[in-house]
């Protein structure tokens, strides 16, 4: 009794140390990237899995990527819920994804190339991006990007388009400073409304930019949006 007793506690113990183990791997969970001369720790965003694995999401992170190019922004990584992620593998993915992320760093060196600003000082970095943007003439650009992108990857225009934003403007300023928008986004079966949620910093003198979005349900799709936006901040920050 006493010898099954022993083997049960060493059972338990393993166990909780292999679930401690392995939640701590994927807490470290990260992709190293460069950006000019400089690079940055890029933790993977809480519950949600990273884009490009297989051929199929290879091809939507070409996409990705040649859209930020237009944009003036160099793709660093792009993530989704891990359900959306199963169905874009086995094919059954049939209208927008529910959720996801991109983190981007902005193109800011002559013709559009990468420049790290090591000696800018972050707080003035954030008190600029505080500034109003020119939403419409971004939304032509965004659009024109995306029919452009989509004819070349998918032969078809129209594949996915985007729609009548709402600017929320600052939603809060954290280590980032986190904007808000609305915009209609679909194809010609289906369109659906989504909340993104941008968040802005200097980081080892990298401009980056945060991206989450989430189809919008109510007002508390912004409030639980604009939380995981300001954690990932905060996350960013303390991995670099």
């Amino acid at each position: 009794m006493l010898n099954y007793v022993s083997k049960f506690h060493i059972l338990t113990i393993t166990c909780i140390l292999l679930l401690l183990v392995s939640s701590g791997t994927r807490a470290a969970e990260s992709i190293n990237v460069r950006f000019d001369n400089a690079f940055v720790d890029l933790p993977y965003p809480d519950g949600y899995c990273i884009l490009g694995e297989t051929e199929a999401e290879k091809r939507l992170l070409q996409w990705q990527k040649d859209m930020q190019l237009d944009a003036g922004n160099k793709l660093l990584g792009q993530w989704i819920t891990c359900e959306d992620k199963q169905k874009i593998q086995s094919g059954t993915l049939t209208g927008s994804l529910e959720k996801w992320v991109i983190i981007v760093g902005t193109l800011l060196g002559d013709g559009g190339t990468e420049l790290a600003l090591p000696n800018f000082d972050p707080e003035e970095y954030k008190r600029l991006m505080t500034g109003d943007v020119d939403l419409k003439n971004l939304m032509k650009l965004a659009q024109k990007s995306i029919a452009d992108n989509n004819k070349k990857h998918f032969d078809n225009e129209n594949a996915v388009f985007i729609t009548e934003p709402i600017d929320l403007g600052v939603l809060s300023i954290t280590d980032s400073v986190h904007k808000g928008m609305i915009f209609n986004t679909g194809n010609q079966e289906f369109t659906v409304p989504v909340t993104a949620v941008t968040s802005t910093i200097l980081v080892s003198g990298i401009p980056l930019s945060s991206y989450f979005y989430s189809i919008y349900r109510n007002k508390k799709t912004i409030k639980n949006l604009l939380s995981e936006a300001e954690h990932y901040s905060a996350k960013l920050v303390h991995s670099n």
